[in-house]
């Protein structure tokens, strides 16, 4: 499927200088590594909304709001409908095998239990809401080969090396500045590496330094949030209030690519017994595939 895309009436703003997009990436447009399965432009199909399909650069930050406000884009709709994580789980649609923990006996356990309590429990997903959006400044050297980056990440080795790669550059040509990051949370470990992508791929393209700094609602719309978590528990206690075991199902909704994922599932099964102890426990999780950003 290839994204109809017209800049016309963009194109016609005052200080309108150009409009970037997978055609212009002179390396490779699909990531590698962390991100191996995310691409910087949306080269076919959108997979959520807020996916990064083009870049408008214009003179000015007025210019480019308004620019990228008259930029159509006809889409075909894709189905099925997969946004919650019920939807995701009524859908077979997860990224790996389910991952599990056990220690002790937890079915012995619970057929001798006195006591059993059990429930579902959903958690929404959290934006990391740091203090300052997702920025960044590119400045390309005047033979094409050096870059420096100035952003706010705590990622800067990762930073550096995939714009690199997409660049079609060597790493020892990139460097990555980092002064303050403004706030992160975890929301800058990898979200803040394709929005520099984006204003790396214009710089080269035009030659020139390219500033980008996202609005408040375009940062919320764009990245990742904190994963929204469904879990089921089961807990066996005896009349003394002791817990003799915990048998906990998790399933968090990853989005539409995989980034840390894994990751979060592991620390979320990992930290479960808490400052408990538990003799008998079982943890099973997995993480979704759906149409939101990751």
């Amino acid at each position: 499927m290839n994204l109809i895309i017209d800049i016309e009436e963009a194109s016609k703003v005052a200080g309108f200088v150009s409009f970037v997009n997978y055609l212009d990436v002179p390396g490779s447009n699909k990531l590698t590594g962390l991100l191996t399965d995310e691409e910087v432009f949306v080269s076919s199909v959108a997979l959520c909304i807020g996916a990064i399909i083009g870049l408008v650069v214009c003179e000015s930050e007025h210019g480019a709001k308004l620019a990228s406000s008259l930029v159509k884009i006809d889409y075909d709709l894709l189905l099925p409908r997969i946004f919650s994580i019920d939807d995701a789980i009524n859908h077979q649609s997860y990224f790996d095998d389910e991952l599990c923990l056990r220690k002790g006996d937890v079915q012995r356990v619970f057929l001798d239990a006195e006591h059993i309590l059990e429930d579902t429990l959903y958690i929404g997903g959290q934006e990391h809401f740091y203090m300052e959006t997702h920025s960044c400044m590119v400045i390309p050297s005047n033979d094409d080969k050096e870059i420096d980056l100035y952003v706010g990440t705590q990622n800067p080795s990762l930073t550096q090396e995939l714009t690199a790669w997409v660049l079609g550059r060597d790493v020892s040509h990139v460097t990555c500045h980092v002064k303050r990051i403004g706030g992160a949370f975890g929301g800058k470990e990898t979200r803040s590496i394709p929005p520099c992508l984006a204003a790396a791929v214009a710089a080269v393209k035009l030659a020139r330094p390219v500033r980008l700094n996202l609005e408040r609602c375009v940062d919320m719309s764009i990245t990742g949030h904190r994963h929204p978590f469904k879990i089921k528990y089961k807990i066996a206690f005896n009349s003394e209030g002791q817990f003799l075991g915990l048998d906990i199902q998790m399933w968090s909704n990853a989005g539409c690519t995989l980034d840390l994922s894994k990751t979060v599932m592991e620390a979320a099964m990992l930290h479960m017994g808490n400052t408990y102890q538990f003799s008998n426990i079982k943890i099973r999780g997995t993480f979704h595939w759906s149409k939101i950003c990751p």
